[in-house]
């Protein structure tokens, strides 16, 4: 279905950035939301007593407590009607706001807050070994000790081969996410300065295809991010972003999982590893908002290599099947580009600060819209698309959303 009148009505980031200055002491998740929260509210006009439900997502890496959605209501003195955690994998930030629209649409509640934070960056030793340790099934790939980008590479090998990427295409694509990091302000990796497709090649092979300038840095500082939805009725007169449509579709767990999905979809003559969840997501909340992908002003996806932006350009109709590296090839990153994508940069240059990196994309978008972008503006911006995957390519939610 698509949502008629489900408005933004308020939304803030709160952000702690390593390493800290001399007496500081590292925020934990729960305060980094709570700020966040509170900003949001303030912006909205409303107080805590207001609020009828909240939607977060999994546990963050930075905090050991499950029960990550309780932790808010607690810190906020919160007493809502309705609340949980959107437990498919990262791509639940995104879910959330679609069981948000719909208690507002159907009255069960007037304003929904939903809210996202990982304090990853000040608690986490190693996120490189906590992250593969949660993605790999623990009976037929954990005892293999993979990494992260050895999970996703067996995705990229099949992507790369069967669409006939070069070492250059995949190039390009770090290429044009720096460029744009370049402009924002809290970017990772603005200061490093713009890249080269001969310094990407030339950095080092971490699984193949996969070299160190193809992967996402983990941004060097704590972040936070709050969402308040209402009804248009519950706002003042003026332009207002509509929350037109979600689209999700999880596909598999685990990679070994994922080669027996079939008998449906992209996937009903036989299991690949090529079409993503992003296919389905993306042609759902298409097709409830109405629209085409042409009708799409902004692209923002929250992918954590360089393979993956091709890849879910293609699953989300931004070229025809097959025809991904001639889109790469004629521009279609550049900023110049019909959909500019990624206009923060991306997790790529961005940064991927843990599991807050969902929000920070979604935020990104809505900005986009109501001409905030901290970085790079799209002048005139109608409507934005944000994607968001989780686990190794497992999980895929799709919004769009609209200035009115």
């Amino acid at each position: 279905m698509a949502f008629e009148n489900v408005v933004v009505a308020g939304y803030a980031s709160a952000v702690q950035i390593m390493p800290l200055g001399d007496g500081e002491r590292p925020r934990t998740t729960i305060g980094l939301i709570g700020d966040a929260a509170r900003r949001a509210m303030a912006i909205a006009a409303i107080d805590r007593r207001q609020i009828d439900a909240v939607f977060t997502h999994r546990p963050p890496l930075g905090d050991s407590f499950l029960l990550l959605g309780q932790k808010i209501l607690a810190e906020l003195k919160i007493a809502p009607t309705s609340t949980t955690a959107i437990m498919n994998h990262g791509a639940g930030m995104i879910s959330s706001l679609k069981y948000g629209a719909l208690l507002l649409e159907s009255r069960l509640a007037d304003y929904v807050l939903c809210a996202s934070g990982d304090a990853g960056a000040a608690w986490v030793d190693d996120p490189v070994a906590l992250n593969a340790n949660a993605e790999a099934d623990a009976h037929f790939e954990a005892p293999y000790d993979p990494i992260t980008p050895s999970l996703y590479g067996q995705f990229a090998q099949r992507f790369v081969y069967e669409r006939g990427l070069t070492e250059e295409d995949l190039a390009t694509v770090s290429v044009a996410m720096r460029a744009k990091a370049l402009r924002h302000p809290e970017a990772e990796m603005r200061n490093k300065g713009p890249l080269t497709i001969d310094q990407v090649i030339a950095s080092p092979m971490i699984a193949s295809p996969s070299r160190l300038l193809h992967c996402a840095p983990w941004y060097r500082g704590s972040r936070a991010g709050a969402i308040i939805l209402t009804r248009a009725e519950n706002v003042g007169p003026g332009p207002k972003t509509y929350v037109r449509a979600i689209g999700e579709n999880v596909t598999h767990e685990h990679v070994t999982g994922r080669m027996g999905l079939y008998g449906f979809g992209p996937w009903k003559d036989g299991p690949n590893l090529t079409t993503t969840g992003a296919y389905l997501a993306g042609r759902q909340a298409l097709n409830f908002a109405g629209l085409s992908i042409d009708d799409i002003d902004v692209l923002e996806t929250v992918v954590p290599f360089a393979f993956l932006i091709p890849m879910i350009l293609e699953d989300l109709g931004m070229c025809e099947r097959g025809e991904v590296a001639g889109y790469l090839r004629q521009g279609g990153l550049d900023r110049a580009a019909r959909v500019p994508i990624n206009t923060n940069g991306g997790m790529l240059s961005f940064g991927q600060s843990f599991l807050n990196c969902v929000m920070d994309q979604l935020l990104e978008g809505i900005q986009q819209l109501d001409g905030t972008a901290l970085g790079d503006r799209i002048a005139g911006a109608n409507r934005a698309m944000v994607h968001s995957h989780g686990g190794v390519i497992a999980a895929h939610t799709v919004a769009i959303f609209e200035r009115s």
